[in-house]
């Protein structure tokens, strides 16, 4: 919504967006609260079309006649944006919501029977459980890793220093133990 809402909201960046854009992409969409096929639209339009949304915001940022918060908050979003984290995010809901949509589709259609539609369900539950497993994740982390060209997660970026836990006045640091987890977990 973020991402809609910056483009949105001004004419001129709307333009450098749709510049960026072949006969491939899809354009950024708004979410709507109470249509999930909405969602589903506005998670395809960003997987789809991510590389064309960096560049325009880049030409943004680069612009130096855009206003200084219009290139922060470009650069704040390109930051985002190129992060593993969101990348993978981007990723991981376009799949799911594309298979809720089209399971949607398939239970509204009018020629569906009852068993079709349980049929549906034990497909949408067959698909959540498959993606819960170390395949799945190593595979998304690979789209990932491949369209934001990042290799790490931002909390091993910034993880320069060991943190430490505050031991209580008047305790030894015997029993106190902290456990760092890299950012892949």
């Amino acid at each position: 919504q973020q991402m809609y809402n910056f483009f949105h909201s001004s004419t001129h960046r709307w333009e450098i967006l749709l510049s960026q854009y072949d006969k491939e992409c899809l354009t950024v969409k708004t979410l709507s609260k109470t249509r999930w096929s909405a969602r589903a639209d506005a998670s395809k339009a960003m997987h789809k079309s991510y590389k064309q949304i960096i560049a325009a915001l880049q030409d943004i940022t680069s612009n130096e006649e855009n206003k200084k918060d219009v290139r922060l908050e470009a650069k704040q979003l390109i930051e985002k944006l190129q992060s593993l984290e969101m990348t993978m995010m981007i990723c991981f809901w376009n799949k799911v919501l594309m298979k809720f949509h089209d399971i949607s589709v398939r239970l509204q259609s009018e020629d569906g029977d009852l068993d079709q539609t349980a049929l549906s369900y034990e497909l949408l539950e067959s698909f959540l459980s498959s993606l819960r497993n170390e395949e799945q994740f190593s595979n998304f982390e690979s789209e990932a890793k491949l369209m934001c060209n990042s290799q790490e997660y931002k909390q091993d970026i910034d993880n320069t220093r060991k943190k430490k836990p505050k031991i209580p006045l008047g305790e030894s640091k015997e029993g106190h133990w902290h456990t760092e987890f890299d950012g892949r977990k």
